[in-house]
Order: C-alpha cells, then sequence, then structure tokens
C-alpha cells in the first residue's frame, strides 16, 4: 500500500502547489511526498527529504514553500505576492468599472454614441426622415455628431448629400470642423475632391472659406483641379476672387426640391425635427438598449444564461489581469536590465524618425527628378507631334478608311454590350481598393490581376491600387496592365492612386492611405468597397457569394419573383484566409481556421463579427460614416467595429476566402 499511496502522492502535491501560486502561498508535505518523482525512490524516505533539502537550498521550483521536516506541514504565506495580486484585481475590477462609469455619463452628458453612429450614417445616406427622427429623440441633440472630429457634415460632403448637408446647415453644423488626423480638411475640402457641387455650392452659401488650406497647403479649388474637375474649380475659384457672386442661402435652398418642408419646419419652431412623431424615441429607446447590452441587430434577444455567462467572463479576465501581475512580480527573475533597454528603444525611435526623414527628403528629390524629366519629356514629345503631323499629312487618306472601320467595329461592340448589360440583373457598383505599401510588383501584380478578372460586370468594378510606396514599378505595372485590358476589350476600370504625404504630418500607415482614396481621391462611386491587402488573390466568384448578404427580400421571402433591397444592419462582411502555400494539415495554423470558424461564427451571432483588414467587403456609407478606417491605432481593421453604429455581419459557412 506504501507504493499505491505515493504513487498518488504527486498528483495531490502538484495541485495544491498550483492552488498555492494562485493564492500566493505553499503548501509543503515532509517526507518527500511532495515532489516525489524529483526526489527519486518514493519508499526511501530518507532519501526523499534529502532530496528536498537540497530543493530548499536550490529554490524550489513550485514558488519557495517550506520544507520543515518529515511528516510535519507549514504553511508559508506570500504576502507581498498576495499584495500584488489583490492589487492587480481591484484595478482590473476598478478599469472595468470606471468604463461602464464612463459609458453612463456620456449618455447623460451629450449625444449617446449610438445614437451620434445612427445620425452620421444617415447624413450619409442623405435620410433627412430620419435625421429628423433622431434629432427628436435624443434629449441631447448635437448637429454635428462627431468621432474623432469627423461630422455628420463631413459625411454628407463625402457622398454628396445636399440634402442633409442643407439641413445640418440650417442647424448650426459648423463648417470649419476638421477630423483628428492632422490633415485639416474641412468639408468643402471633401465636397471639392469629390466632385459634388450641389453640397459646395450650400457649403458657400452658408460661409464656408474658400480659401482654406490643409495641410498640404491646398485649397478646395486645387483638390478639385487634381480631380479633373474643372467646372467646380472655376467656381470655387471665383468663390475667392469675387465673393459677391456667391449663392445665397435662399437662392441655394430654392434650387434644391427638399428646402420647402425645412423652411415651414422652421417657421414652426421646430429644430429639432417632428415632435409629434411617437414612435421616434420608441426605436431610439431600443437601439440604445441594445447597444447597452451588446445585442446585434433589431428583433435579437439575449438567450437563457447569457448575461451570467458575460459576469463569469469579466470575472475570469480580472483573474488573469491578476495572475499574469502576480506571476511577472512574483516569478520572474528581476533586474536592471528592464531598465537598461529603455535608452536603446528610444534610440530605436530616433533613428526611425531620422529614417522617415530621410524618406520625405528622397521623395522630394525624385519628384523634383520626375519633374525635370517631364519637360525633357514634353520638348521631345512636341518634336516627334511635328514629325508625326508631316506623316499624317502624307497618310491622311488611308488613316480614314482605318477610322471608319475602327469605328464601326467600336459601334458593334457597343451594341452588343448594352444588350448584355440589358439581360443581365441590376448589381451595385463595387470599388475594390488594393493596398500596397514596399512589397515588390511580382507580388502586387497576381492580386491586381485577380481583382480586375472578378466575375462581376466589369462597368460596375472599379479597381484601385492604393500604393504607398516609392517603386515606380508599381505605376508601370499598372499602365501595363490598363493597355491590356484596353486590348482585350475589358471594362472593368482600373486606377493607380498614389497620395500625397506632409513633413510632419502623421500619415496613419494602412489607414490612412485607405481612408484617402476612400474620402478624397477615388475615382470609384461603387455602393460596397472591398479591401484587400497586395498579397491576396481574390477568387474569381467573391462577389457573386457575398454581396447577397447585404440584401433582403420584399414581401414575401419565398416569393421568387420578389424585389430586394439593402439591408440597414449591415456593415461589413469578412471572409476567412486560405493560403495555397501551406500544407494540408497546416501544422502552425497559418489559416487561422478557429479563429475564423468556431470564434467567428460565435461573434457573428451577436452582431460583433470584427473587421480582419483584408477580404473584407465594406458597405460604403456605412465606413464614411465613421470617417473610414480608425487610424489611432496600429491595428486599424480591428480598431475600426467599435466606431461602427450597425452590426456587422459574417457568414463564413458560405464566404469565399481570399487565397
Amino acid at each position: 500500500m506504501a507504493y499505491v499511496g505515493n504513487s498518488f502522492a504527486p498528483a495531490i502535491a502538484g495541485i495544491l502547489n498550483s492552488i498555492g501560486k494562485v493564492l500566493g502561498c505553499g503548501v509543503g508535505n515532509g517526507g518527500g511526498l511532495g515532489n516525489i518523482n524529483a526526489c527519486g525512490n518514493g519508499n526511501n524516505r530518507a532519501g526523499g527529504a534529502v532530496a528536498a533539502r537540497r530543493l530548499v537550498a536550490l529554490g524550489d521550483p513550485f514558488g519557495g514553500f517550506g520544507w520543515s521536516g518529515l511528516g510535519a506541514q507549514q504553511l508559508q504565506v506570500d504576502w507581498l505576492g498576495m499584495a500584488v495580486l489583490a492589487g492587480a484585481l481591484l484595478a482590473a475590477a476598478g478599469y472595468l468599472g470606471c468604463c461602464a462609469l464612463v459609458k453612463r455619463r456620456r449618455e447623460r452628458r451629450g449625444m449617446a454614441p449610438l445614437d451620434a453612429g445612427s445620425f452620421r450614417l444617415a447624413a450619409a445616406r442623405g435620410d433627412v426622415g430620419a435625421l429628423r427622427r433622431i434629432a427628436a429623440s435624443c434629449a441631447r441633440f448635437d448637429p454635428e455628431a462627431p468621432l474623432g472630429g469627423f461630422t455628420a457634415l463631413h459625411a454628407a460632403a463625402v457622398e454628396g448629400r445636399a440634402g442633409a448637408a442643407l439641413w445640418l446647415l440650417r442647424r448650426g453644423a459648423s463648417i470649419a470642423a476638421v477630423k483628428d488626423d492632422g490633415w485639416s480638411n474641412q468639408a468643402l475640402h471633401y465636397a471639392a475632391a469629390r466632385n459634388h457641387t450641389a453640397v459646395a455650392r450650400a457649403l458657400l452659401a452658408f460661409g464656408a472659406d474658400p480659401s482654406a488650406k490643409n495641410a498640404l497647403g491646398a485649397t478646395p479649388a486645387d483638390l478639385a483641379e487634381r480631380g479633373g474637375h474643372a467646372a467646380l474649380a472655376a467656381l470655387l475659384r471665383d468663390a475667392q476672387t469675387a465673393p459677391h457672386a456667391l449663392p445665397s442661402q435662399a437662392r441655394v435652398e430654392a434650387e434644391w426640391p427638399a428646402g420647402a418642408s425645412d423652411r415651414q419646419e422652421q417657421q414652426d419652431g421646430r429644430e429639432g425635427g417632428d415632435p409629434q412623431s411617437a414612435a421616434a424615441a420608441g426605436p431610439a429607446a431600443a437601439r440604445r438598449r441594445r447597444g447597452w447590452e451588446g445585442v446585434g441587430a433589431p428583433g435579437t434577444r439575449l438567450g437563457a444564461g447569457v448575461q451570467g455567462f458575460r459576469a463569469v467572463a469579466a470575472l475570469e479576465l480580472v483573474a488573469v489581469v491578476g495572475y499574469l501581475a502576480w506571476r511577472g512580480a512574483r516569478t520572474l527573475t528581476p533586474g536592471w536590465y528592464y531598465f537598461y533597454s529603455i535608452p536603446f528603444f528610444l534610440l530605436e525611435e530616433q533613428e526611425q524618425e531620422q529614417e522617415q526623414e530621410q524618406e520625405q527628403e528622397q521623395e522630394q528629390e525624385q519628384e523634383q527628378e520626375q519633374e525635370q524629366e517631364q519637360v525633357q519629356v514634353q520638348v521631345q514629345e512636341q518634336q516627334q507631334q511635328q514629325q508625326q503631323q508631316e506623316q499624317e499629312e502624307e497618310e491622311e487618306p488611308v488613316q480614314q478608311q482605318r477610322q471608319q472601320q475602327q469605328q464601326q467595329q467600336q459601334q458593334q461592340q457597343q451594341q452588343q454590350k448594352e444588350e448584355e448589360q440589358q439581360q443581365q440583373p441590376q448589381m451595385p457598383p463595387v470599388d475594390v481598393f488594393v493596398v500596397c505599401y514596399e512589397e515588390p510588383v511580382e507580388v502586387v501584380e497576381p492580386t491586381v490581376v485577380a481583382a480586375v478578372n472578378l466575375d462581376y460586370p466589369a462597368g460596375l468594378l472599379t479597381v484601385h491600387v492604393l500604393h504607398d510606396g516609392r517603386d515606380p514599378g508599381v505605376e508601370d505595372m499598372v499602365t501595363r496592365l490598363q493597355l491590356q485590358c484596353s486590348f482585350m476589350g475589358r471594362d472593368p476600370r482600373l486606377a493607380y492612386v498614389r497620395r500625397r504625404k506632409a513633413a510632419g504630418v502623421p500619415h496613419h500607415a494602412k489607414a490612412g492611405n485607405i481612408n484617402s482614396c476612400l474620402l478624397l481621391e477615388g475615382e470609384g462611386r461603387g455602393d460596397f468597397v472591398l479591401v484587400l491587402d497586395c498579397d491576396m488573390i481574390v477568387h474569381p466568384e467573391f462577389l457573386m457569394r457575398t454581396l447577397g448578404h447585404f440584401y433582403r427580400r420584399l414581401g414575401d421571402s419565398a416569393s421568387k419573383g420578389g424585389a430586394w433591397e439593402l439591408k440597414d444592419d449591415a456593415a461589413l462582411l469578412q471572409t476567412p484566409q486560405d493560403f495555397y502555400n501551406v500544407e494540408p494539415d497546416d501544422p502552425f495554423c497559418d489559416c487561422a481556421r478557429f479563429f475564423y470558424g468556431t470564434m467567428m461564427q460565435g461573434r457573428d451571432g451577436a452582431g460583433a463579427a470584427p473587421c480582419c483588414g483584408t477580404g473584407v467587403l465594406f458597405r460604403r456609407d456605412a465606413l464614411v460614416s465613421i470617417g473610414g478606417q480608425a487610424h489611432e491605432s496600429v491595428t486599424e481593421d480591428f480598431a475600426t467595429d467599435p466606431h461602427l453604429s450597425i452590426p456587422a455581419a459574417l457568414h463564413p459557412a458560405v464566404a469565399s476566402p481570399a487565397a
């Protein structure tokens, strides 16, 4: 029986020691039972005691538990460890309590975050009726509803919603507000860059400054000229030189059909919308309650035991924080090398800043060289044009015949395309953002080619290559692919976008690159935005298999001939990733199947599926309503989700992966 007893002793001692580690104390059992495997022969009590004493001399690996003799038990309490543990637990619990308190105070002092997000979304969609209802149901209405400085008026200017912009301007929305990204773009900058003349006229009528400059020193007219919007640029130039020629508020309101109802509302003295709508406060209250409880789309309810599960999860997080604090303070070997690393870290940051400054200087030198090369090229082109004119005069009759043949072919092709478009169902336009930095061309090109060859109506697809690096080969690659698409009769628009940067202004890495195209420089006007990393080759059927999750059928869902409409509660759809160069069994979990499978399906059930940065399909107005992707964090993809006021959607069982 002694052998049997000693065989169970290690397990019992291990459990006690594990409990003691968490509690900051240890239990030592004499007679060599506590560390029987380390002591050797469990039947030899003397040998076990000797080995135990050796452990005391060397330091007990189980946390410094006392060994005082054979058969005696001693309880040794690590008071400092318990103090560290208690302090960490209190700090974690205090943090959670402060979060809840701050959330409640924000709702009491100002416009609730959920109401503000819905308000900006209504402005981005141009839904003046929703703006009125939200304003009427809010106890503390703010016409700007800012998120990081990005206001509802900014969202309306980006999307070209003149009616919503007028409604906001009448209620005191600031025309000089700027987003907190360091670039100092006002609403007029956004409207000019996106070629929204009606919004620009409304802003000018309400006192917007046409000479205001952003961080690049560019006025709204400069942005309009850079985007190729000559008419709007001329209007803004005239506004700078002749302020008396600016459109009046009365004229702008008369030009816009929605002005009559708004003027009548002002005459009645109802600044905050229609207070007689009894149903206005109900949905808002339900929306705030769902936001507080963390429930997703309207109609969903908390399941049985969910509140208890959340309480257990919160306690678990608190316990983990406490354990990690105790572990770091009482089990890791202290030393001055922690402090030695601080100067090296600061030096590394200085080196990075110097490298960035050198890169900016190199970029400026390259731009100067490019300008000189352009001048030389222009001179050469003029010489070539003169030679070509002489040759054309000689070959003019032959060229006329060729042009007639080409025109006939083009007319036939256009007729065929029109017939195909009439046969195809109505589809929404989509913008594809391929984001790249300093990746080689051989990595970027397959992704761009796959995006251009998506199985989708070509006239509704625009592929943007957002290049944030210095390699001229990427632009050359885009130009070559544009020529190939034109030669092959492919219609998808392929655009090269390279944003300008200012010294001393934060660029915000990937998020800044995406937001610059989304809010300012992009050529597309898609209802949806697909974001791809430059090494993610999208499946040809990606859009055909994902866009349907943003729609619902009107009326009877069983009727096959019913019309479809966009869901109001779907902001993004995140798809899983797959890799062609990973072994089938995926030994290192590169494909993250647990994350994209079990974990994401569970989060999708609560309407809280996060954005993972690539292979994600956004509804454009939802992304614009929060000012684009979050730029305040390096993990811009994951930080974007808390800003969205409507729940995300995820369908990993049917979503196509991006390789």
